[in-house]
């Protein structure tokens, strides 16, 4: 019988031409090597904030880079890494579970009081020399590899904003202490999650003194090399305000969204009807959009189990976008660069993105053009993507 790792399903690796060939890049290898690292990457077209308003540092890996990051996502991070249960955001479903914000604060539901602690620009301070710590002593990659894997991932020795193997790396930095915290905080009756770099510990005690946990947070982090954000630091008590984590009240057997945000999405809605009467306005993208981002948040209303979901989505199920003969005219535009593409390029991801997408306008075309839709699909059902796992890049 195989042993596993405790956070790795896997042998150790321990040859980097092995691994190489595990991620079917060794075509790619001598020029990804070959390409000096400031090369690697570009500033975005537009500069991003933060809320303070300094800028964010945000690279964008070119083309073979992203190759190599989007295998190493497909093939070991979403695949093999093990990710505990009080980690969320930017990782694979667990169970078929999401690990999404919803989640999250589901954890903390009952709370009476609650601490949050924000690390001030994560990204930017993981380090190269705990990132290679964890991949050789807690995942047992070799040197070799560990130092390729970091090549891969980091820039001018930190991750970066805008790589595509970021989220799952900073992920996995704290895995050789964070279980040790959490066990020991629960011992105290506390409940720890971290959403990427915001962290929540929960007490259902009112007026709870949280100096002990904050202590062990801090000294986690330090171990790092990672600040906190002394202004982004929080305690909050059920007796004072209403207990927020991420967004969501938790004081509930269920996260709750606030009053104010269920108000605000039921004007956003009328607005949206308003505008549905208007001649022609549901066929234009603007209105699309608006439509597509309402629906999201109504879909939202269903994960709290709110009561006015229903009500909200058929309301809007009303007043759903119409075809143009512009939609017709790109699907089908769409489907001649997919047959164009052949059979050869059915297993990758960008093909599967354009499918999608023609299968999502065809969905449109179906509300006013049924002998349109009825071609279409027969089409699309010749170009289907092959069934596969995952996607290559």
């Amino acid at each position: 019988m195989k042993k596993h790792n405790a956070h790795y399903r896997g042998d150790p690796i321990k040859n980097l031409q092995n691994f190489i060939e595990s991620l079917d890049l060794k075509d790619d290898y001598e020029s990804f090597i070959s390409t000096p690292a400031v090369k690697r990457y570009q500033d975005p077209a537009k500069k991003a904030y933060k809320s303070n308003g300094d800028i964010r540092r945000i690279k964008c890996p070119n083309g073979i880079t992203r190759k190599f990051q989007r295998r190493l996502n497909n093939r070991y991070f979403k695949k093999k890494v093990i990710w505990p249960p009080f980690v969320f955001g930017s990782i694979p479903k667990s169970d078929k579970e999401s690990r999404d914000h919803i989640k999250c604060a589901e954890k903390h539901c009952k709370a009476k009081s609650l601490l949050k602690i924000d690390v001030s620009d994560f990204f930017d301070n993981v380090q190269e020399e705990h990132i290679k710590d964890i991949l050789t002593k807690i995942y047992h990659f070799s040197e070799q590899v560990a130092d390729f894997v970091c090549n891969v991932c980091c820039y001018e020795g930190t991750l970066v904003q805008g790589a595509l193997t970021s989220s799952y790396v900073a992920n996995m930095i704290f895995a050789d202490v964070e279980s040790k915290v959490v066990n020991r905080l629960s011992k105290k009756g506390l409940t720890y999650t971290r959403f990427i770099d915001d962290i929540t510990i929960s007490s259902k005690v009112s007026n709870y003194n949280f100096d002990y946990a904050k202590k062990l947070v801090e000294e986690m982090l330090l171990q790092k090399d990672l600040p906190t954000n002394p202004e982004k630091v929080e305690i909050a008590y059920s007796s004072i305000k209403p207990l927020l984590v991420h967004g969501l009240r938790v004081e509930f057997d269920q996260p709750r969204l606030p009053a104010k945000e269920v108000a605000n999405l039921r004007a956003e809605l009328h607005t949206l009807m308003k505008y549905a009467k208007e001649p022609h306005y549901r066929k234009t993208r603007s209105y699309r959009r608006a439509y597509d981002k309402c629906a999201g948040r109504i879909h939202k209303l269903s994960r709290v189990r709110h009561i006015k979901h229903m009500e909200f989505k058929s309301a809007l199920e009303e007043i759903r976008p119409l075809p143009s003969s512009v939609d017709i005219k790109q699907c089908y535009l769409i489907i001649e660069k997919l047959e164009l593409y052949g059979e050869k390029n059915k297993r990758k991801s960008w093909y599967k993105q354009r499918f999608n997408q023609a299968v999502y306008l065809n969905g449109i075309i179906k509300r006013l053009y049924s002998s349109e839709y009825k071609k279409i699909k027969e089409k699309l059902r010749k170009l289907e993507p092959s069934s596969r796992q995952y996607y290559e890049s």
